[in-house]
């Protein structure tokens, strides 16, 4: 399950406070199974829960650029 999915009522409103949809295709995208897979076991939608609901981004720059970095520590990019 994809964080579009898993966190909808939660990033929603925070994307929106933003300026942002969380079904924008910018927060998305295809992989095979096997990257899927290690993708998340890598701890990859904990981070996005924790961006969004601790550090409390205040602005579309401030997700975007952390969407930017954890793609490419996560070898996305």
């Amino acid at each position: 399950m994809c964080i579009r999915d898993r966190f909808r009522s939660i990033v929603g409103p925070i994307l929106a406070k933003v300026g942002l949809s969380i079904d924008n295709p910018m927060f998305g995208m295809w992989l095979p199974a096997a990257a899927h897979t290690a993708l998340h076991s890598s701890g990859y939608n904990p981070a996005w829960q924790e961006f969004l609901t601790r550090q409390n981004p205040q602005s579309a720059v401030e997700i975007i650029n952390f969407m930017i970095k954890l793609g490419t520590d996560s070898g996305l990019f």
